[in-house]
């Protein structure tokens, strides 16, 4: 007799879609915080769990367990959990040990004596020069001397025309920490460059003026500047004298501003403010606005 091979087909209708979804964590714990009178201590928490849509449950990882010991300080620790498409998710909570009677500091240091900004002159053709300094230095409310790690030293740090930050950063024991910073400035021999600022004498204060009339003049003396090493240009917004159509009008700002050759600039700014006891409609006039006739 001749056997006949049955053979089954399965019809793929679709294809399944990848499980992305990450486990569900329960009962991670938050941070355990242990007083000790030693330099370590154990800590204790309850396992965190997870469950998973596909109602496998989760493979669990972890860097601590309950019982672990633990130093002064913080500890991150950390539990993973996969399941079997590969998609994790992950607990991970502080663990802080402090000594009973010692306080966290987290006050910084603090620092003394950090330079200004240094002012050199590199020779005709040179493109660096080099600057001196003294060094800042720092305390600490441990008591302890901040070491410092430093972008430059000061026994004949060289560095090129331009501006350069120089910078010192403290840190303690306890992490806490504090940075100096200065700028060096080298110039070319032979080019100065100002940076002094001008002075100004005789900038008005506001001006407020009550008048019986539809207009009135007013008059102040104009403000002034000087400079040790140029001249000096003054672009003003409203020269004196002006003509003010009042009835009650908005207050008026009046500016000067300086500016030498090499670009530094000052301002004189103020007020005016005419305050109208006229009635301008009972005589038949009509203010489109409070005008200022330039010159």
């Amino acid at each position: 007799m001749k056997l006949k091979k049955k053979f089954l087909y399965q019809r793929i209708t679709g294809q399944q879609e990848a499980d992305t979804e990450p486990p569900v964590i329960s009962n991670c714990p938050d941070t355990v915080n242990i007083l000790t009178t030693g330099n370590s201590s154990t800590a204790a928490w309850d396992v965190p769990t997870a469950s998973d849509n596909s109602g496998s449950t989760p493979t669990r990882t972890s860097n601590y367990s309950p019982g672990s010991t633990f130093p002064l300080g913080t500890t991150l620790a950390r539990y993973t959990f996969r399941e079997t498409s590969g998609n994790t998710a992950v607990c991970s909570f502080e663990v802080v040990v402090c000594q009973q009677g010692i306080p966290t500091d987290t006050t910084p240091p603090v620092i003394s004596g950090c330079p200004g900004d240094i002012n050199v002159q590199a020779p005709a053709g040179a493109t660096s020069a080099v600057a001196f300094y003294i060094e800042p230095t720092a305390s600490d409310n441990s008591g302890a001397i901040a070491p410092s790690t430093s972008s430059h030293t000061p026994a004949g740090s060289s560095f090129p025309v331009g501006n350069t930050i120089f910078s010192y950063t403290f840190t303690v024991a306890a992490g806490n920490s504090a940075t100096c910073s200065f700028t060096g400035i080298n110039h070319l021999l032979g080019i100065v460059v100002d940076t002094t600022p001008l002075v100004i004498s005789g900038c008005p204060d506001d001006i407020t003026d009550s008048v019986t009339s539809s207009y009135t003049f007013v008059e102040w003396t104009a403000s002034t500047a000087t400079d040790e090493t140029s001249e000096v240009t003054v672009e003003a917004y409203y020269r004196q004298p002006r003509l003010f159509v009042s009835n009650n009008m908005e207050s008026v700002a009046v500016t000067y501003v300086f500016s030498d050759e090499a670009g530094n600039t000052a301002t004189c700014a103020f007020t005016i403010s005419v305050i109208s006891e006229y009635d301008v409609f009972s005589k038949g006039y009509f203010i489109l606005h409070c005008m200022l006739l330039h010159n």
